[in-house]
């Protein structure tokens, strides 16, 4: 079960990612998603390092063992600023996890996978929020369910503040269609002033 505080913590993310202009909860809870697992990609990296000093074997790692596979690690782009830790995670770290275990069901999944922050302030502040998290976690892993339990249950209440949206392809297209000019417009409105 999680906390009133591990809440807050949550509640406090899907803010800053509401505020950067990420307001379907699907879609918060798909970004946030792939921040977690980004960050777990590097605690399980720091185990297989610290397996590796304590038996004197290598082990397998998650990523490449060069300065751009270190790059790729949360705790590298973590505390960079926000523009240099988006254009990381955007063009570089969402590739690699992307094309992860290739030609697993996995890499499958994450074949039509897409980076949707697209704010690099709200990005940092999603890093950071999301840090602070997730250390509620660290040694309590199996609690991880209660806080998808917890982020899905705000599916329940959205649509409340106006969170879903029709999309831009969707505005553009009906605009499309019904083609709105001024003179159509002006045309009807001196026979609506007839009528009335």
């Amino acid at each position: 079960m999680i906390t009133g505080a591990t809440k807050a913590k949550v509640d406090d993310v899907w803010q800053k990612m509401w505020e950067g202009g990420i307001t379907n909860p699907l879609e918060v809870i798909t970004q946030l998603t792939y921040l977690m697992f980004i960050r777990s990609l590097d605690a399980r990296e720091f185990d297989a390092e610290r397996m590796e000093m304590l038996t004197g074997e290598p082990q397998r790692h998650i990523f490449p063992q060069t300065p751009e596979g270190a790059r790729l690690r949360w705790n590298f782009f973590k505390d960079l600023k926000a523009e240099s830790m988006h254009s990381v995670v955007a063009n570089e770290v969402f590739p690699f996890i992307k094309k992860l275990n290739d030609g697993t069901p996995f890499a499958q999944c994450m074949r039509d996978a897409t980076f949707g922050i697209q704010n690099p302030k709200t990005l940092q502040r999603a890093v950071s929020g999301i840090d602070e998290l997730m250390r509620d976690f660290d040694d309590h892993i199996g609690d991880l369910g209660d806080l998808y339990e917890y982020m899905l249950s705000k599916l329940s209440t959205a649509g409340t503040n106006g969170q879903f949206r029709t999309p831009q392809h969707i505005r553009q297209m009906m605009v499309e269609l019904v083609r709105p000019r001024p003179a159509s417009l002006s045309a009807t409105r001196p026979a609506e002033r007839r009528d009335s």
